[in-house]
């Protein structure tokens, strides 16, 4: 999505306009059907825990329902191990 890669590439401002603009992260059933669309499982907040993207994690962690913040990817690794995984130890 969008906000996929407003998260990858690590672009702070245009993550949080597009949450502005209405840009959905609620962890019902959009949630749901994101997170089947996306063939590994990421959902922005764990790509942003994947590279690394702090500002970003900060910014969705204040947003998101606990829910969202332990979802999960397809080989059930949470946001910290994603995190670990790529090298990123803020």
């Amino acid at each position: 999505t969008p906000l996929h890669s407003a998260v990858f590439s690590g672009h702070v401002e245009m993550v949080k306009l597009m949450i502005d603009l209405g840009c959905k992260l609620d962890a019902g059933i959009l949630y749901e059907r994101v997170r089947r669309i996306m063939q590994d499982g990421l959902t922005p907040f764990l790509l942003a825990a994947l590279k690394g993207q702090t500002l970003i994690c900060g910014y969705l962690c204040a947003l998101l329902p606990p829910e969202a913040l332990n979802a999960v990817d397809k080989h059930s690794r949470n946001a910290l191990m994603l995190a670990l995984s790529g090298g990123h130890l803020d």
